[in-house]
């Protein structure tokens, strides 16, 4: 092998590995998106169906028509500064739940914040993270 085809040769192993090496930091980004997402889980612990949900928070509201006795749905969401989370519900016996549960900051969600906020039989609200 004479030293034009070796410095031939060098020059695509560097392309491939500047190739591998990027798709390899692109990859890292989209899992530590995935990974460090902020989620949040309503989880329906009344023993009554939950109608008209809605959970505001990051400026956005979720709106969900229903959730079952033992039901969970769960929302990805965004922290600009601090946030908490306002909830409104109606129970299948009539009351109307209209809290501002948890408070989460910006500085939490660089790792992701998982959250859980859980409706008990008389409507009260319980916030974890």
């Amino acid at each position: 092998m004479n030293r034009s085809t070796f410095a031939l040769g060098v020059k695509k192993m560097n392309g491939r590995r500047m190739f591998i090496n990027s798709l390899v930091a692109v990859a890292g980004v989209v899992s530590y998106r995935w990974i460090f997402r902020n989620r949040l889980s309503f989880v329906n612990e009344s023993g009554q169906n939950v109608s008209d949900l809605v959970i505001s928070v990051g400026g956005e509201d979720f709106r969900f028509a229903s959730v079952t006795p033992g039901g969970i749905v769960t929302i990805i969401f965004k922290v600009y500064h601090e946030e908490r989370f306002k909830v409104d519900f109606l129970l299948a016996d009539g009351t109307r739940v209209q809290e501002s549960e948890g408070y989460v900051t910006w500085e939490e969600s660089l790792f992701g914040i998982h959250a859980r906020l859980v409706v008990k039989e008389s409507g009260q609200l319980t916030f974890t993270h």
